[in-house]
């Protein structure tokens, strides 16, 4: 939550009609933030996920798919 605030500050500084937030995988136990995000594709829960760019330690990036980390 706190680095989308602080990309949307950025961002309305260049004085947009408008700015939308849209988040693949969305947490809503876990998010802090008070931006609103506008599109969701998939709320799911407060679990550690991987792949499709998201990465444990640097690992785990390249999986063309999203997984649930269990360690």
């Amino acid at each position: 939550g706190l680095t989308l605030a602080s990309l949307i500050r950025h961002l309305e500084t260049r004085r947009p009609k408008s700015i939308k937030v849209a988040a693949l995988l969305f947490k809503k136990d876990a998010y802090r933030g008070d931006t609103a995000i506008n599109f969701v594709g998939f709320e799911i829960p407060k679990l550690f996920v991987v792949g499709y760019g998201m990465d444990l330690d640097g690992e785990y990036r390249n999986l063309p798919y999203v997984g649930i980390f269990e360690g």
